[in-house]
């Protein structure tokens, strides 16, 4: 997990809902993932939350989709 010393970590919500934008990112459901339904990371929607409301780690996202989850919020925040 991505922890600092405040207490927080960076995440990207997920859905199940296909929307067929750019800034979604697809997520196989398998076990590697956890999910049961093929899912979405909403790249537009990243945001810091507390450290205190994780309660345990479902799954991992594969490296492959790591990396494009990578290039779509380098794209989203102009880096």
């Amino acid at each position: 997990m991505n922890a600092s010393r405040a207490g927080l970590v960076i995440v990207v919500p997920v859905t199940s809902t296909r929307r067929n934008l750019p800034s979604h990112v697809e997520i196989e459901a398998d076990n590697v993932s956890g999910l049961r339904d093929t899912s979405y990371a909403k790249a537009e929607d990243i945001k810091s939350v507390s450290v205190e409301r994780l309660i345990n780690r479902i799954g991992q996202v594969p490296p492959a989709v790591l990396h494009r989850l990578q290039r779509v919020i380098a794209l989203l925040l102009d880096l």
